[in-house]
């Protein structure tokens, strides 16, 4: 009876540990947020785009698609990530999807989805894209708490150039 309890439970802590990964730690209630997330209030959208181009860039990313509520910005990955997402091949790509959503006037969302890319070459199609786990999301939140502090400071009359 007691061993049966004890296995009950072994299951259920296994259970709970594979949601967490799977979920990546953390949802947010309502729409998902990304991997890395930021409120930002009492700024404008031109601010914010501003510094999360800025901020982006400043870590050696480049801009390689952009409208007015998102950024898709990439740069080549590290070694550490070649080899963990390419494997012997290498040549990873790390891309950071970042969007903005204006939930009242005063607040914006700013999120970021980041995916390793293999195999970047002439067609998409053989493109192996792997989305990276919010458990690993840390470096591209640090990334926009710096967006958040730089938009949340700047006067009212900066804007996108």
């Amino acid at each position: 009876m007691i061993f049966d309890q004890r296995i009950r439970s072994v299951v259920i802590a296994g259970m709970i540990v594979l949601w967490a990964f799977s979920r990546g730690f953390a949802e947010s209630p309502g729409n998902t947020r990304g991997m890395a997330a930021v409120d930002i209030k009492y700024s404008s959208l031109e601010r914010i785009v501003k510094a999360t181009e800025d901020v982006f860039i400043e870590k050696g990313f480049e801009v390689i698609e952009s409208d007015d509520y998102s950024f898709v910005f990439e740069r080549p990955g590290s070694r550490w990530k070649d080899i963990s997402f390419g494997g012997l091949e290498g040549g990873v790509i790390e891309q950071a999807i970042v969007e903005f959503e204006e939930k009242s006037p005063e607040l914006f969302w700013v999120r970021c989805d980041v995916n390793m890319v293999k195999g970047r070459g002439g067609d998409p199609f053989f493109e192996d894209k792997t989305k990276v786990m919010k458990a690993f999301g840390r470096e591209y939140q640090k990334l926009l708490n710096k967006v958040k502090q730089i938009a949340e400071k700047q006067p009212m009359n900066v804007i996108r150039k």
